[in-house]
């Protein structure tokens, strides 16, 4: 997942600048956007629900505990 930083970070072992571009896994990505730290680059876009602190792409939706394609419905 390719983030903007936010604030001043340290991923593997490497400082990351405010404002810079980055790679983490999708899971840290998400982490990191749910506290605040990054926010996803212009490529990626991500909806945060902040009712229960999930994250969910735009192409998916949740049924039950399993995301879903909207083409799969």
């Amino acid at each position: 997942m390719k983030l903007l930083a936010k604030k001043p970070l340290l991923v593997a072992g490497d400082v990351i600048a405010e404002g810079e571009l980055f790679t983490v896994t999708e899971q840290r990505g998400r982490e990191l956007v749910l506290l605040g730290y990054a926010r996803p680059a212009e490529s990626e876009t991500v909806e945060v629900d902040s009712q229960n602190d999930s994250v969910t792409k735009p192409s998916q939706r949740i049924r039950g505990k399993k995301a879903v394609d909207d083409a799969d419905s």
